[in-house]
C-alpha cells in the first residue's frame, strides 16, 4: 500500500487529516488503533510540511487549536493550509 491508503471511506473511530487544495478539500482517514495506518498517516503529514502546507489540531468543538509542526498520533483531526506567500 501507498499514502493513497489512507483515502477510503470514514470508519467509527477513525482520525482524519483535510489538505486544503486548489483542486479542493482532500480528506485521508486513518484508524489510531492500526499501526501501520499511523506510521502512513505520520509518512503523509510529513509530506506535506515538506511542500510547504501548515497543519493545524482541530479542537473538539471543531474550532482551530494550535499549529502542529511535528505529527501527534492523538490528533483526532488535523487540517492543512497552503503556505501563504506575499510578493
Amino acid at each position: 500500500m501507498d499514502g493513497n491508503s489512507l483515502r477510503r471511506e470514514p470508519q467509527p473511530g477513525d482520525f482524519e487529516m483535510a489538505v486544503m487544495g486548489q483542486e479542493g478539500d482532500t480528506k485521508q482517514m486513518w484508524n489510531p488503533n492500526n499501526t501501520f495506518e499511523v506510521e502512513q498517516a505520520e509518512k503523509q503529514f510529513k509530506e506535506y510540511r515538506a511542500k510547504g502546507y501548515v497543519a493545524f489540531r482541530v479542537t473538539a468543538d471543531g474550532g482551530q487549536g494550535e499549529q502542529m509542526r511535528e505529527f501527534d498520533p492523538t490528533a483526532a483531526k488535523v487540517i492543512f493550509v497552503p503556505q501563504f506567500q506575499g510578493g
